[in-house]
């Protein structure tokens, strides 16, 4: 009898043992709030990670947040967000503001901003006192169209209309309905208006120094959860550089995610998957490109404000 007891005894703590390693081993992975707009070719890095299981390999629940542009960044800045794509507005609210916001890892050095007209728009003088649309007043689309129709005779206060109309799909109706004669596109929506014959694209030179997509954080996330952040950004490069070594799957899932059809994707990744970066860093010299652009200076100290990209630098050594 005590033998059996013994037997029972031990079996039940064996049991025990077993619910608590289970339980452990099942505990709820650490959620990353992340903002990005309506998903583009730019969300990919993401979107690529949380499909392929990176994010889960990491013990991450990635929780994604659709929200305009300058509502995302405030969220981020406001600590209802960890973490927005959006690079440009957050650089000039944490130089600008003191917001505690970094940009931790870039996506791409260049943005891929399209400029696309209605004819019988030709030519950037054809847009005088005609309406333009993009996302926002403080987005980099909005800073490369200011500086464009500057280098073309054209002052954006006086000889255009300039219209912030948000989403990017909005943004792309605008045009092809006529409310507008010309748009800021990204993609899919530039692969589509090139495909129209009433419209025709502009020159659009997207600027060296002008960021675009890649991780900017809440300092209470990225200091305050130092391990979260580390496992987050970790799979998100991962995320990135498969979405640059490969091609193949990287089309199908954009074909997913973009809701497009394979030639649609096939030619935005041909047209700008060389302007990512595989180490998701910027060097000292471009960071002051960057700053040179957006506040006309530049110093070791407004870096420091804007920029931490010491978890990243980590990854392409290992």
């Amino acid at each position: 009898m005590l033998r059996k007891l013994l037997v029972a005894g031990i079996a039940a703590l064996i049991g025990a043992c077993g619910i608590v390693s289970s339980t452990n081993a099942s505990r709820a992975a650490d959620v990353v709030k992340v903002h990005t707009p309506s998903p583009g070719f730019e969300t990919m890095p993401f979107l690529i990670a949380d499909d392929l299981g990176f994010y889960k390999k990491q013990d991450i629940q990635f929780e994604r947040q659709g929200m305009k542009v300058d509502l995302g960044v405030m969220a981020v800045v406001g600590g209802q967000a960890d973490v927005t794509q959006i690079l440009g507005l957050s650089l000039r609210g944490a130089i600008e503001k003191g917001a505690d916001v970094r940009i931790a890892m870039v996506f791409n050095k260049l943005p891929t901003y399209s400029l696309f007209a209605r004819k019988p728009v030709a030519s950037y003088k054809d847009l005088k006192e005609q309406k333009i649309a993009s996302s926002s007043s403080g987005a980099s689309a909005t800073r490369i169209l200011r500086v464009a129709l500057r280098e073309n005779g054209l002052d954006p206060d006086k000889d255009v209309n300039l219209f912030y109309i948000g989403e990017p799909p909005t943004i792309y109706q605008s045009l092809v309905s006529g409310a507008v004669s010309a748009a800021v596109l990204t993609s899919p929506f530039d692969v589509a208006a090139a495909a129209r014959p009433d419209l025709i694209e502009l020159p659009f030179a997207n600027k060296p120094g002008v960021l675009m997509a890649g991780v900017a954080a809440n300092t209470k996330f990225l200091y305050g959860r130092p391990d979260v952040a580390k496992r987050f950004l970790h799979a998100t490069w991962e995320g990135m550089n498969y979405l640059i070594s490969h091609r193949d799957e990287s089309i199908k899932l954009t074909m997913k995610h973009l809701k497009i059809d394979e030639a649609t994707a096939s030619k935005i990744y041909d047209r700008w998957i060389k302007l990512f970066e595989p180490d998701g860093t910027l060097s000292p010299e471009f960071i002051q490109q960057v700053l040179m652009f957006e506040f006309g200076k530049a110093s070791p100290d407004m870096a420091s404000k804007a920029f931490d990209f010491s978890v990243v630098k980590s990854f392409a050594s290992q």
